[in-house]
């Protein structure tokens, strides 16, 4: 009877705990249920809104008359989504047939309140909005977005920019393009190869020069959105402000002019490896007859992707033939003969 007495208290507190998470259990429940319940209604809601609004879209794209019915507050989000989605699969006249009607709707008005919403999906929306919509005399309420510290939101307006205005857009972003890294440069590049070539070329030599050597690397990385080939003197002359052996070897990387030899021979006696990989990749490239004992000599390198890439890029020049290829390697050695035969069989696989 002592022990039972004694541990009432604890049965009683069990039972408490017991009860109580059967409780949060249960309001757990139904908050889950009535989540579930409103998605289905707003679900409901929005395929009733795109059934009236959808046809009627529609028919003014393929050129109908149409009458729009009033777009009340509570609708303005669910149809600048319909409309952006639109946007982005429709080409040619009906994309600029969709933004005009757009405007008479009135999208603008709305994308500019959504830009200073507190919600970001919001401010996303209205900033997409606004770029597709091509109006350039958004441009200012959209600028200052760019230096927003939240990626998508920044990434947003950078797009929205270029859609408006791309040969004003790409000089004013270009500076935040080498200096913001928390910008993906893989979205940045396929921002930029849909800008003509020549806008951004002109952007990046502008800024190159003056950069720092982690601005010029990601500036480099762009070039292929621009005219590479065009971009090489600039390359080549930032290397006369700085030449830390990742630098120099991102320009290795970019050079096709033969115009540029004389830098890329130069570097293969570099004391960084991986600078010299670059400019034995680049005497693959574009080296002539007067390389070949340059790429040879490499052969027998201290590292062995800088003879591995020798082998390679000898292997590349279409004027020298495998045996006499074969004959000169034999004459630095073994070894060197037996990594041009290894690399020629595995090209050859």
């Amino acid at each position: 009877m002592e022990f039972f007495s004694a541990s009432d208290p604890f049965i009683r507190f069990a039972a408490s705990v017991a009860a109580a998470a059967i409780g949060i259990t249960v309001v757990l429940m139904v908050y889950i249920c009535l989540l579930r319940g409103l998605r289905i209604l707003e679900e409901r809601r929005r395929q009733r809104f795109l059934a009236r609004w959808r046809p009627l879209v529609y028919e003014a794209i393929t050129g109908g008359t149409v009458t729009w019915p009033t777009l009340a507050r509570r609708e303005h989000e669910t149809f600048l989504w319909f409309w952006n989605q639109l946007h982005e699969t429709v080409r040619g006249d009906a994309k600029q047939v969709l933004g005009r009607l757009g405007v008479e709707i009135g999208l603008h008005l709305a994308a500019l309140k959504f830009l200073h919403s507190g919600r970001m999906s919001r401010q996303l929306l209205g900033i997409v909005t606004l770029g597709n919509l091509g109006m350039p005399n958004f441009w200012h309420q959209i600028l200052p977005i760019v230096d927003d510290p939240h990626v998508p939101v920044s990434l947003a307006a950078v797009q929205a920019l270029l859609r408006l205005d791309a040969e004003r857009a790409v000089p004013e972003l270009m500076p935040r393009f080498a200096t913001r890294e928390d910008w993906p440069a893989t979205r940045l590049h396929a921002m930029l190869v849909e800008v003509d070539h020549a806008i951004v070329t002109t952007a990046i030599d502008a800024v190159l020069p003056d950069s720092s050597d982690a601005a010029a690397m990601r500036l480099i990385e762009f070039a292929a959105a621009g005219d590479a080939i065009a971009l090489q003197p600039a390359m080549v002359n930032r290397l006369k402000r700085s030449q830390t052996p990742p630098l120099w070897a991102n320009v290795l990387r970019h050079l096709h002019d033969p115009d540029h030899l004389e830098i890329v021979r130069e570097s293969c006696d570099h004391p960084v490896w991986f600078v010299r990989v670059q400019a034995v990749n680049a005497l693959g490239r574009m080296g002539g007859p007067a390389d070949v004992d340059r790429l040879v000599a490499l052969l027998t390198d201290a590292e062995w992707w800088v003879r591995f890439r020798a082998a390679e890029a000898l292997l590349k020049l279409p004027f020298l033939k495998r045996d006499e290829l074969e004959r000169r390697a034999a004459a630095q050695g073994p070894a060197a003969l037996d990594l041009v035969r290894s690399v020629a069989a595995k090209e050859a696989a």
